[in-house]
């Protein structure tokens, strides 16, 4: 799952999915200027998030029909491309070269709707990765591989206690303590 940079699809052998928050963003930016395609669109793509993928299966035809359709009508709505000088390609819309990517990678981005395994967003990875950015921004970089590791395995523990409603201080201070256990084990 991505936000369909597209050297991503560059990978071949993988099945792609376009994380549904970088979607909904862009959508509501074109919302925001009174895009009504981008409305309709938003509220399908939520529509399907919350409802089963079961349902969605046995409804798959006419979800992409309708998606098809949104697409259809959004290329209406937008404003034609424009030749700034003499030479280049024209330039399109932000709204017109989304529309040309949800329709180019449609399977990607419906595929939380029919798929049990697939998310509709891949946040929850983005912001288990966030802190590590924050920290290289800071420091420019860490002093060794090992640091790295270790603050990788840190930063892993704080989120899987996080994501199962445990307290991190007692999380930490209980593994602590269980490998302390184990290294007098170990020496004795």
């Amino acid at each position: 799952m991505h936000d369909s940079y597209a050297s991503y699809f560059n990978f071949l052998s993988i099945i792609h999915a376009l994380c549904g928050a970088h979607i909904i963003r862009e959508l509501t930016s074109q919302e925001e200027i009174g895009r009504q395609w981008a409305v309709k669109m938003k509220t399908l793509l939520l529509k399907l998030k919350a409802t089963d993928e079961e349902q969605n299966m046995n409804n798959r035809e006419n979800i992409v029909k309708h998606y098809q359709q949104i697409l259809t009508d959004g290329i209406q709505e937008e404003p034609p491309p424009e030749r700034k000088g003499k030479r280049g390609r024209e330039k399109k819309s932000k709204g017109l070269n989304l529309i040309i990517r949800m329709q180019t990678n449609m399977d990607a981005v419906l595929l939380y709707a029919f798929d049990p395994e697939v998310p509709f967003t891949n946040n929850q990875a983005e912001r288990d990765f966030r802190f590590s950015k924050v920290k290289m921004n800071v420091s420019h970089c860490f002093r060794s591989t090992d640091g790295a590791t270790h603050h990788a395995r840190i930063m892993s523990v704080i989120s899987t206690a996080r994501k199962h409603n445990m307290n991190v201080f007692d999380t930490i201070k209980n593994i602590l303590k269980a490998n302390h256990s184990v290294s007098l084990h170990q020496a004795s």
